[in-house]
């Protein structure tokens, strides 16, 4: 048994890429599941199989972004894969993926800025933050890509007090967003701190993106891989906003329209 875990709130295109992903959950995974999901606006409600959240926050983006991070709160399994809500299931690996973990913190490097130091360098941050957390973590340590991740709930809740530590050094309370302190570099801190993590393959979380995550088509299947790594695997997700875009954009017709099925476009 595992729980799929999401966070929601916002514009409507949210949730609307959720109940795709959840049709994706329930047309594509065999093996026994849950779903739990955090509402940040309160729209949803609970019905069988899925289990709704309303938590008392501030309106603000970065509580919205973190309160993945408080899905082993809520969960009831010993497992919880949590998703963006522009993510769909491609093939069902959740057993693989439980073995491969080794009850780590199961998570892909990041597909474009593989260390701490790209990331500052390639987005704009709020100094005074960076400045805070020197002696944390060094510039040369990996960087995470937080849409999709697998965890034990009870195994790897040190990455959890860690991941709250972090967040309450870099927002007081009241604060707004600060530039480039998303949920990613807080969860960087966090993971580079405790060591309780183990790199998934990079076809765990797929971005349809040509340029930035290489991706075929054979034996009717897709498969992926982070641009770094020499084998591609089954995707397990494909990670897009379709509202925003279009992911079968520049694939040969059979690809594009198995892509476009996985999205139900």
């Amino acid at each position: 048994m595992i729980t799929f875990g999401y966070i929601v709130g916002g514009e409507e295109r949210h949730y609307n890429n959720l109940k795709k992903s959840i049709k994706s959950i329930k047309d594509r995974i065999k093996v026994p599941y849950e779903i739990l999901i955090i509402d940040n606006d309160g729209k949803l409600e609970s019905e069988n199989r899925i289990k709704v959240i309303h938590l008392d926050q501030p309106r603000k983006l970065q509580y919205y972004w973190s309160n993945r991070y408080r899905l082993n709160e809520f969960a009831e399994t010993e497992y919880v894969m949590y998703m963006d809500t522009d993510i769909v299931i491609v093939n069902d690996r959740i057993e693989e993926l439980i073995k491969q973990s080794e009850d780590k913190f199961y998570v892909c490097q990041h597909w474009w800025v593989k260390e701490y130091g790209s990331y500052l360098n390639m987005n704009p941050t709020d100094n005074s933050i960076v400045n805070k957390l020197t002696g944390l973590i060094n510039y040369n340590d990996p960087y995470f890509a937080s849409g999709v991740f697998l965890f034990n709930k009870d195994k790897n809740s040190k990455v959890f007090e860690e991941y709250w530590k972090i967040f309450n050094l870099c927002y007081e309370e009241g604060s707004n967003y600060k530039t480039g302190i998303t949920d990613e570099f807080m969860l960087a801190h966090a993971l580079n701190i405790t060591k309780d993590y183990k790199f998934c393959h990079g076809s765990l979380n797929h971005c349809c993106e040509k340029q930035l995550m290489p991706i075929e088509f054979k034996d009717g299947n897709l498969w992926g891989s982070n641009p770094y790594e020499l084998e591609r695997e089954k995707i397990v997700c494909l990670h897009c906003d379709t509202h925003r875009r279009d992911p079968s954009n520049g694939y040969d017709i059979d690809m594009s329209n198995y892509i476009k099925n996985m999205f139900y476009l």
